[in-house]
């Protein structure tokens, strides 16, 4: 009745846990499958394969708690979907490779996705800070300025320092720009760094320049 069953399906689901991978039944009925292009294994405990079968790609659902959007699924979808286009025995030998690359691929597309989703969260955290600190220091300058330099030291003094916190203010506030500009390309998946540099950069230079000229007046 097994053999039958195993050469009428369109798709034979092995799933591999410490006790299937110790029968030689399970064994031997994977075997059969594969031998026939019709195998998608499921891996739900962490367990070592048999070699015949480590070549074939397996959805990894050892940490599946039931959510149905788990990366694995798709990976386990789409390997019966490639199985069960098959019409005859000879497209299953011609699609064999290609539908297992397909799945490689998918899977390898599917666990990049998630190492990207957490790099991104962490590159907005930090450019949520360089804002932050970018502001804060350019907000502190001014008020340091206002309350402790001006009116209380020499002419020459206070402009030596008015021109240092100047620039000073100019670096913080390109900090605030560039922090601010990458923080929301980053939220809304769009490439950051390079050009948003020199944006943040030339704003930091006109402000230097404008506050150099006008504001000693």
């Amino acid at each position: 009745m097994i053999e039958s069953e195993l050469n009428n399906a369109g798709c034979v689901l092995v799933i591999w846990t410490h006790r299937s991978v110790g029968s030689e039944w399970v064994k031997n009925e994977a075997s059969e499958a594969a031998q026939n292009g019709k195998l998608v294994p499921v891996a739900l405990e962490k367990v070592a394969l048999p070699l015949a079968f480590s070549r074939i790609e397996m959805a990894m659902l050892t940490d599946w708690n039931g959510e149905p959007n788990h990366p694995e699924l798709q990976i386990l979808y789409q390997s019966i979907d490639n199985i069960l286009q098959r019409t005859d025995s000879h497209e299953v030998a011609v699609n064999k490779s290609k539908d297992s690359d397909k799945t490689v691929a998918l899977a390898k597309k599917l666990r990049q996705q998630q190492p990207q989703t957490n790099g991104n969260r962490s590159s907005v955290s930090g450019y949520i800070v360089i804002a932050s600190a970018g502001f804060l220091i350019s907000i502190f300058l001014v008020y340091y300025y206002l309350q402790f330099i001006q009116g209380k030291v020499s002419d020459q003094v206070d402009q030596r320092i008015f021109y240092l916190i100047l620039i000073l203010f100019g670096i913080s506030t390109t900090a605030l720009v560039f922090g601010v500009m990458n923080s929301y390309a980053a939220i809304r998946g769009e490439k950051t760094g390079g050009k948003f540099i020199l944006i943040a950069s030339a704003v930091g230079v006109i402000l230097i320049v404008f506050g150099g000229f006008y504001l000693p007046h």
